[in-house]
């Protein structure tokens, strides 16, 4: 992992609905689109008209489908498609990206993740004048009548190392869509996160400008596990010229990059990312990456760039929503329940074990919904502290299979099956408690207690 880019992407993506251009000539010349076609057929009546008798009786998709796949066949039968009948309906009907692509037009989906975008510019005052970043944010909860907000962001967004110091902003400033102006600035304040996961919580209260505003939380999405090849777009401040949306797919479902730490770029970290095609540029961090249907994904983190005369294009870096939901949630639960926030913003805990883990066996499968997924064999290869005394419970060897946890007043299990689902299950225990593991000690399934103190 090098450096954050500085290259622009131009990512066009053809998405193609009921009204459809049959058959690409040689010469581009435009063929009939499938309304035209039924009219030559027979059909009397507007477009919409048409459109409508496609879903059914009573527009409910499914029903009179013979009619319909009839009708289907007829028009494919009069156009000049040079396929067969599955490839014309696979290319006219299923859209450029599978499931979660949808063939959809993301003009109302964009619309909706940009409602749930901010632009978030952080101030800072240091020996020899001030100085400011920008930068992106979602919002993630909203009581629209109050004009009060929790936002996300990253946590580079809003600190600075200074000589040999991170320092957080005091200042900071939300801006919404359309209205990057001083007058419409609305205060936040920051209530912690993670500089390990480079995830930060913002608070606004009592915003005119909030409530005033067609704002909305964003939705999250259902399956935090993003889909190799599905469509997703990016929403956020680009050069702090103001919110617009990008658009891409999902180029991989995690790995690891390393770069300079967010609290001490003196030393390197590794963090945990999808990959993204969407265009990313500086001003982006903190921003959303949203499904095509509008459902929040991701965070925005970093790009990378060419490091000498090797050009390379298209590689964003996300935090996963499930990272991104633990630290918000500890984060919140902290401040809303426990009453630990006094003004001084708080940073996420998590116990350490104290172990060195080590994953085999690397396999791929492809899962009910028919997408793919990798599983590794995690076991213990080394101790690096009696911390907690874990090392008189486990063994080296020992192969993980789940953690069993209590968090917020609800038990809840995980698999384990990737090197990175233990440590990022561990930041939903931020209080003392039991930890039950489950393993494989020479072939036979067993559990552990282990009492860990964050």
């Amino acid at each position: 992992m090098k450096k954050f880019l500085k290259a622009a992407a131009l990512v066009c993506v053809m998405l193609i609905s009921v009204t459809f251009m049959v058959g690409c000539g040689a010469q581009g010349e435009r063929g009939e689109s499938a309304f035209e076609i039924a009219v030559r057929n027979g059909f009397m009546g507007t477009e919409q008209e048409w459109l409508a008798s496609l879903q059914g009786n009573g527009g409910q998709d499914g029903q009179g489908t013979d009619e319909f796949m009839q009708m289907i066949r007829e028009l494919y039968e009069a156009s000049d498609w040079p396929g067969d009948f599955l490839s014309f309906l696979a290319y006219h009907f299923q859209g450029p990206t599978g499931p979660q692509g949808g063939g959809q037009d993301l003009t109302e989906h964009a619309q909706r993740a940009i409602r749930s975008s901010v632009g978030i510019i952080a101030s800072f005052s240091v020996a020899g004048g001030n100085s400011a970043q920008s930068g992106s944010g979602v919002i993630y909860q909203l009581n629209h009548a109050a004009g009060d907000a929790y936002i996300i962001t990253n946590y580079h967004v809003i600190g600075q190392f200074v000589g040999n110091n991170y320092v957080r902003s005091t200042n900071i400033g939300v801006f919404l869509f359309g209205m990057q102006h001083t007058e419409m600035r609305i205060p936040a304040t920051l209530l912690g996160g993670s500089a390990l996961h480079d995830i930060a919580i913002l608070r606004v209260r009592n915003s005119a400008t909030l409530r005033n505003a067609p704002v909305l939380a964003a939705t999250l999405a259902p399956n935090v596990v993003p889909v190799l090849g599905s469509s997703v777009m990016a929403v956020g401040n680009p050069l702090n010229f103001g919110i617009s949306v990008t658009d891409g797919v999902v180029s991989t479902q995690s790995e690891l990059i390393e770069m300079p730490g967010i609290d001490d770029p003196r030393v390197r970290r590794s963090y945990r990312v999808f990959r993204t095609t969407a265009a990313i540029n500086p001003g982006n961090s903190g921003g959303g990456v949203f499904t095509s249907t509008g459902d929040l994904l991701g965070i925005v983190q970093a790009r990378m760039f060419s490091d000498g005369d090797l050009p390379i294009d298209n590689i964003g870096y996300v935090i996963p929503l499930d990272i991104t939901l633990r630290i918000t949630h500890q984060i919140l639960d902290r401040v809303n329940n426990r009453g630990e926030f006094n003004g001084t913003p708080l940073s996420m805990r998590r116990p350490i074990l104290g172990i060195q883990q080590e994953s085999t066996n690397p396999r791929f499968g492809i899962d009910t919904d028919g997408n793919l997924y990798i599983r590794e064999t995690i076991r213990i290869r080394a101790f690096e502290s009696p911390n907690f005394n874990i090392n008189q419970v486990l063994m080296i060897g020992d192969t993980f299979t789940s953690v069993t946890y209590v968090v917020r007043g609800q038990s809840v299990t995980r698999e384990v099956y990737r090197l990175h689902h233990l440590p990022d299950a561990l930041i939903d225990v931020y209080q003392p408690t039991t930890v039950t593991f489950g393993i494989i000690r020479n072939g036979n399934p067993m559990s552990v207690n282990v009492t860990v103190h964050p």
